[in-house]
């Protein structure tokens, strides 16, 4: 699968990791390679499996480092 890194979302620290996660919640296979181009002809991120980086996410203390990924709890405090 391929696409340009300008449609990733621009509301998120990790637009590739967020990208790989709405593909999966889509339905696409979690073994699907994605490739991310800018302008040129060769990819500039290639990730090999969108399921293994559904699950990551990069935390920046004690230093910048990859983490697993957990989804944000949002809760509505009108009631």
């Amino acid at each position: 699968m391929k696409v340009n890194f300008n449609k990733l979302s621009k509301y998120t620290q990790t637009p590739v990791f967020a990208y790989c996660r709405r593909l999966i919640k889509e339905g696409i296979d979690l073994n699907t390679k994605l490739e991310i181009y800018r302008n040129n002809e060769e990819p500039d991120i290639i990730v090999s499996n969108i399921g293994k980086a559904a699950k990551l996410t990069v935390k920046e203390e004690p230093n910048l480092h990859f983490a697993k990924y957990t989804e944000k709890k949002i809760y509505n405090k009108a009631r």
